[in-house]
This record gives structure tokens, sequence and C-alpha cells, in this order.
């Protein structure tokens, strides 16, 4: 077991890979927040997260099997269920339980599986303001990054960046608000300026204001929507450790009605956006790599939404696993 120190992070509803990645039967590890994790798939077939180690002489449990939706023990036989509880122990009469795992909460959305960092969750899981019912989604895109969590999260609030890097010019000034202490919110409008292949598709579908709203979660779950089009861009994240993240990008709409041909073409438009949304991230990808973001140097209106970024993500609960 490592005894090395961990980091705390807030405490937020978590991507950890693909629905999938994650096969009926197989435990699998996951590395994230300075530590490894097992991931199973219960009785329901419903996602479960537990602790690495088994409590009896610490055991790797992703060497183990899961039999039944129960996760064994490949050492003694001893077999845990989706809460981490203690099922079985071999050997002993029926009545003994020996000690269980460490559980987090899990969901599967958007082809994905989720944990959240804390053993009951302060908020629920983020629901999209324009999606109503049954959602469509894209497959959504991942990337590993050398960049430490911390700098990765302000990108998205960092409005400045956005003329410097992304050919977009900032035409009013940002409203930022907020629904509950673990939500915050941007709206700002943006003119498209012709530079990059990006650019000259987004104007060739008629946009050349962009009025987008920001809503984060926990300081890693964040929702982009675009008032002038249909879908919306997820960007979620999650910490390796300090120094590596991963994120995932997809889209997000209101599942099509009106049969094949419409479905068809929304899944299209879909992959489409998702596609145009990691192009749009590529120019950040090594600029962000391996920064070390100084707080006292931001300046009190260009970065402005920054400022209001990093005063929320300080107020969030943290967590260690």
């Amino acid at each position: 077991m490592s005894l090395k120190k961990k980091s705390s992070y807030p405490e937020s509803w978590y991507p950890l890979c693909y629905s999938k990645e994650l096969k009926k039967g197989v435990p699998q590890l996951i590395e994230v927040f300075d530590d490894k994790l097992v991931l199973f798939r219960n009785e329901d077939g419903a996602p479960t997260v537990v602790s690495r180690f088994c409590p009896h002489m610490g055991t790797d449990l992703s060497k183990g099997a899961v039999i039944d939706g129960e996760l064994r023990c490949p050492f003694h036989h001893r077999t845990y269920g989706k809460k981490g509880e203690c099922l079985k122990v071999p050997g002993l009469n029926e009545d003994f339980k020996g000690p269980g795992l460490k559980s987090y909460p899990a969901v599967e959305k958007f082809g994905l599986i989720f944990m959240y960092l804390g053993q009951r969750p302060l908020f629920d899981f983020p629901v999209f303001p324009r999606v109503k019912g049954e959602a469509a989604f894209s497959m959504a895109l991942r990337k590993n990054l050398k960049t430490p969590y911390s700098s990765l999260l302000f990108n998205g609030f960092d409005t400045h960046h956005l003329t410097c890097i992304h050919n977009r010019e900032i035409i009013a000034p940002p409203i930022m608000g907020s629904d509950s202490p673990y939500h915050l919110r941007a709206s700002f409008s943006m003119k498209v300026l012709v530079e990059r292949f990006y650019d000259i598709a987004v104007k060739f579908f008629g946009v050349r204001v962009v009025d987008v709203v920001l809503d984060c979660w926990g300081g890693n779950f964040l929702i982009i929507t675009n008032k002038k089009t249909k879908d919306n861009i997820l960007i979620t994240s999650v910490p390796r450790d300090t120094q590596n993240s991963t994120f995932f990008l997809t889209a997000v709409t209101n599942k099509a009605e009106g049969g094949l041909l419409n479905d068809l073409f929304q899944r299209l438009r879909l992959k489409l956006t998702t596609y145009l949304g990691m192009a749009f991230l590529k120019p950040d990808e090594v600029i962000v790599e391996e920064m070390e973001p100084d707080l006292r140097s931001l300046h009190p209106q260009q970065d402005l939404c920054v400022l209001k970024f990093w005063e929320f993500w300080r107020s969030l609960p943290k967590k260690t696993l």
C-alpha cells in the first residue's frame, strides 16, 4: 500500500473511463487522485467503485474476479458487494462478516462512468439546462495531459485567452452567477474572427457572434451552452496525480424525434460538434502542460472570471481517497 502523501480535491462527480471499458465479470484498476481504485459491475450491471486492497491481508482486488456481481479476493476468496460490504468469509460461520471496502457513489451517463469523491454527494449529478427527458450524446473524446489539475480547471473561465489563442473577441463584460455553493456560472458574448479552419466552419453555419453560458459544478464538471445552437458541450476532468490529468469532451442534446433520418442526422451533428470542440481546445494543450499559475499576478478586470473561479474553487469542500 502506498504511504505517499495524497492531495485533496473538491467533492464532485469525476469521470473514470468509458462505459464500454468496464466489462461484466472483470475488475478494472483506475489511477486517480494520487492513488488507485477498483471498478466492477455489480449484480445489476451498474458500476461499483471501491478501494483497491482487501482489508483482510491487503491483497490487490483488481487481480481478483467478479462472480455473480460480487468482487472476490484472489487470495482467500472473501467476497464484497456493491456497497463494499463483506458478503462471505469462506471457512467461517456464515454469520461472521469481515470489514468492508471503502466505496464511492457511481453513475453511468453519456457513455462514461463517473464517481463522486465523498461518501454522500453534496449535490446531484449535474443536468443540462436545455436537455429535457431522454438525452442524445456523441461518444466522448478523451485526452491525457501532463497538466496539474489546478491549471486545467481555470482554463474555461479565462476569457482573456479566448482572444489571444482562439480568435474570439469578448464584446461584453462577463456576467457571473451561482445556483448553489457548488456551482458557478459565467455568461458572455464573443465575436468570431476568421483565422483557422475551425473558425471558417463556425462562420459557414452562420455563427458570427457566440453567446455562451458556462455552468461549472464541483470545479471540474463544465457544461458549455451555445444559445444559438441545439447542442451542449460537456468537458469533465479528473486528476490522476498532482502532475497529470485526464479530460473527456462530448456533445449532449435532446433526443431527436421524427424517425431514422432525423436520428442519423443528429448523430452526425453531435459527432461533428464533439470533434470541433476538441479542435477548439487543441492550441491549449501544449500551453497548459506543466503550468504553475500564480494568482498574485491576476488583473482584477482582465482576469475577473479566473479570480471568481478560484474563489469558488477554494470554497469547495475537499477530500482525499
